[in-house]
């Protein structure tokens, strides 16, 4: 799946738009599982797992197509190593 991700990067969106959009993807990811973990929405535990679950699928997306292991790159001093 890292082709899909780089195909819609090269042929659609570019490089560093292409990061731009899985941060903002990834911000929503992380807005939804802190909704879930609030006081009114963990006195409701099936809606609270239910947007948690979002959530989750959510954060998995950017997994799947690799786009957050690639946006350290990005950083000044970056000389090849984790």
């Amino acid at each position: 799946m890292p082709l899909v991700g780089a195909y819609v990067a090269d042929k659609y969106f570019g490089r560093l738009r292409t990061i731009q959009y899985a941060i903002k993807f990834a911000l929503l990811g992380h807005c939804i599982l802190v909704i879930s973990a609030m006081p009114f929405m963990i006195a409701k535990p099936d809606v609270a797992l239910a947007v948690f679950t979002i959530g989750l699928v959510v954060m998995g997306m950017l997994e799947l197509f690799q786009l957050r292991p690639h946006t350290h790159n990005r950083y000044r001093g970056w000389h090849g190593r984790l």
